[in-house]
């Protein structure tokens, strides 16, 4: 083939489609093509040179990662303005067209394998207005679209690559936790990384906390709790219409600040309509299964959650165990649901003297958490290691039944309850291991094993929940749910090894560093915001696209 270099024109997967006037490529050697190519990988031309790129019944026989690396590829070789023309099939088109016929019907919806091989079946599937957002991350914005026979055409414009305008978190809760410290980071990371964010929350040490760290918080004035207890679910009735306004005003005035982001239950309720009505980009956040919550009060929050369900941009679940826990009672559509992990900063050892035989249990101190059954297995651990100790950290009103239970079991000399600290690294870091013996139904994530990971703790927990995607046995010893013999054992035999306890404490902190610290997690957060803003904004251009 002659200098590629000076390319103008690409006729991707060209087949026998030969077309004048274009450099044909296809990865088939026998079609004639100017060139041979695998468009999955970079293709032998320079920066800017390509002026238009036709590719038609190329895109579905890709993944959609493959789709996403093509684009980025198109957007370094073609120039600005640059056009780019695709066909991809209308599967419901096909799927209507060939109803009574379903053996042409599975092969237009599957591909022919018979002439390309592996290279003709079909791999990937799209709306107008998902292929559009897919096209549109990359740089390329949609000019037009149409409905052709079994196919969708498109065509592109190389446009500039998207920028996050805005972050706009709304969130009503009652208390600092896991969930409250990830926001507060995530937040302040988009605020370091130059993406405008305002934040508002009902509760005071949140907003002052998330205004420690950079991010200006306002209060909500209207506090409605229709999921906790019976009182609050009627004070929050009587409250309602008034927050509706209230909701409606906070959404109206921030419509040009970006993408709405919540992750508590009723501002879900309450701003999701007046952000849809607005065009307004919006994503949830869900930390937890929702089926606890859902079964309170004959279902009154399941009804008022389902009732606005279909209506987010994206949904983020933390872990996929939160995620097949919410699959079904939720309504949420599957192909608007992500998983991404939590991550948080790491915590900074401080150097100071180690407290031998010692164990910490970070959370907050409610029935669920499992401080209770790490109480009842410690005297088995005192029977082996008379000096072993301890330590609770965290705030709630279960304290007082745990102080009963330790002084109940004799263990006052055992055991101590630190309450809320203000340098949670510097209390931990003399502590042998973290133990997590959480069976709380709604744990969605757990911030605190990320934290003893990134010390390098040995880590103890019940293969519960989210927890096994969040450690392995390579950093951790995870027991059988619920089982206080197996929990003590799996102490002692921590005490017992403190080469095992080293191994599994430099493990973990090298699986934190590769996978959950805020610098990995947070772009993935910051994809899906852009997603949504693209979404809105193809909306409102092309509002019939579906």
């Amino acid at each position: 083939m002659k200098n590629h270099n000076q390319t103008k024109k690409l006729n991707l997967g060209c087949g026998k489609d030969y077309k004048q006037g274009f450099v044909n490529i296809d990865i088939r050697a026998d079609v004639g093509a100017d060139l041979v190519h695998d468009i999955t990988d970079p293709f032998p031309l320079t920066d800017s040179s390509v002026s238009e790129v036709v590719a038609q019944d190329v895109f579905e026989h890709l993944t959609k990662e493959q789709q996403s690396s093509l684009f980025k590829e198109l957007f370094r070789l073609m120039g600005k303005g640059g056009t780019l023309h695709v066909r991809i099939p209308n599967n419901e088109d096909v799927w209507e067209r060939f109803s009574n016929d379903p053996d042409t019907r599975n092969l237009f919806l599957f591909g022919d394998t018979s002439e390309s091989g592996v290279w003709g079946s079909h791999k990937s599937g799209h709306t107008p207005s998902s292929f559009a957002e897919l096209a549109a991350i990359s740089g390329f914005k949609l000019s037009k679209y149409s409905a052709v026979d079994t196919n969708y055409e498109f065509e592109f414009m190389k446009d500039n690559l998207p920028n996050l305008k805005g972050v706009v978190f709304i969130n009503q809760t009652f208390g600092m936790g896991g969930a409250e410290n990830f926001n507060t980071q995530l937040l302040s990371w988009f605020k370091k990384n130059k993406v405008p964010v305002k934040a508002w929350s009902t509760h005071d040490a949140f907003i002052k906390h998330l205004d420690s760290q950079g991010v200006a918080a306002g209060k909500i004035s209207v506090v409605v709790d229709v999921i906790g207890d019976w009182k609050g679910l009627i004070k929050g009735i009587l409250l309602f219409p008034a927050a509706s306004v209230y909701y409606a005003y906070l959404t109206f005035k921030n419509r040009k600040s970006g993408t709405i982001v919540m992750s508590g239950f009723i501002e879900k309720i309450l701003v999701t309509p007046w952000a849809k009505l607005l065009n307004i980009p919006v994503v949830w956040i869900d930390f937890g299964p929702w089926q606890p919550i859902f079964s309170k009060f004959f279902g009154l929050p399941k009804f008022l959650y389902r009732m606005v369900s279909k209506l987010p941009d994206f949904v983020i679940e933390p872990s996929e165990n939160t995620r097949i826990n919410n699959l079904n009672i939720t309504g949420i559509s599957t192909a608007r649901t992500k998983v991404v992990p939590c991550g948080t900063n790491p915590l900074e050892l401080v150097p100071s003297t180690p407290k031998k035989l010692t164990a910490y249990c970070v959370s907050r101190m409610e029935p669920g958490k499992g401080q209770d059954l790490l109480i009842k297995a410690w005297p088995r651990v005192t029977k082996e290691f008379p000096s072993a100790h301890l330590y609770f950290i965290g705030e709630g009103d279960f304290r007082i039944k745990l102080e009963r239970l330790v002084k109940k079991m004799g263990l006052a000399s055992s055991v101590t309850f630190l309450g809320r600290v203000d340098n949670l690294a510097k209390e931990i870091s003399p502590f042998s291991l973290g133990i997590f013996p959480s069976v709380w139904p709604l744990e969605g994530f757990g911030l605190v094993l990320l934290e003893a990971m990134s010390l390098g703790k040995p880590i103890i927990c019940f293969e519960s929940g989210p927890y096994p995607e969040i450690v392995n046995s390579d950093c951790s010893i995870m027991v059988e749910k619920g089982n206080i013999n197996e929990l003590s054992r799996a102490v002692i035999r921590i005490f017992s090894s403190p080469s095992l306890a080293k191994q599994l404490g430099a493990n973990g902190k090298k699986r934190f560093n590769k996978d959950f610290t805020i610098n990995i997690i947070a772009p993935q957060y910051g994809r899906i915001l852009l997603e949504a803003q693209i979404a809105c904004q193809i909306r409102k251009t092309y509002p019939n696209i579906h």
